[in-house]
């Protein structure tokens, strides 16, 4: 898939602002962005903000329109207490499995240095940007 990106100018107006704080009200604007869009996983160039007594503006170069899909890894227990001794799956396994909305057989087993442990991975789809920006 072909990742599109474009710039994108956020402007807010807003009643005089004190001439001494623009700066500083501005770069928390920015630094706010930052933060949200690194949240979401929206990738982007480069970002810089605006200031006037009476606006605060952002422009975000080439921003990410889809966010980068992932795989969500959700661990359950671990094999000693998901099987009972004939191999059947424990109440621990079923309602870990069932809060995960699979049945038991599609989960996985995650080896580690700890053990064995019950593993489910999903699939969650990006989202746009117009999405995003609405919340």
């Amino acid at each position: 898939m072909i990742m599109r990106n474009d710039n994108l100018l956020i402007e807010i107006g807003t009643e005089e602002l004190p001439p001494k704080s623009l700066k500083t009200l501005a770069q928390s604007f920015q630094d706010g962005m930052v933060q949200a869009l690194n949240e979401k996983g929206l990738q982007f160039t480069d970002i810089h903000y605006h200031a006037a007594p009476r606006r605060l503006g952002l422009t975000v170069t080439e921003l990410d329109h889809v966010q980068m899909d992932k795989i969500i890894e959700k661990r359950g227990p671990a094999l000693s207490a998901a099987l009972d001794q004939e191999g059947n799956p424990t109440r621990a396994a079923l309602g870990w499995a069932k809060s995960n909305g699979i049945d038991i057989g599609q989960a996985e087993r995650l080896v580690t240095e700890k053990g064995e442990w019950l593993l489910y991975k999903s699939h969650s789809a990006g989202q746009s940007i117009h999405v995003l920006l609405q919340g």
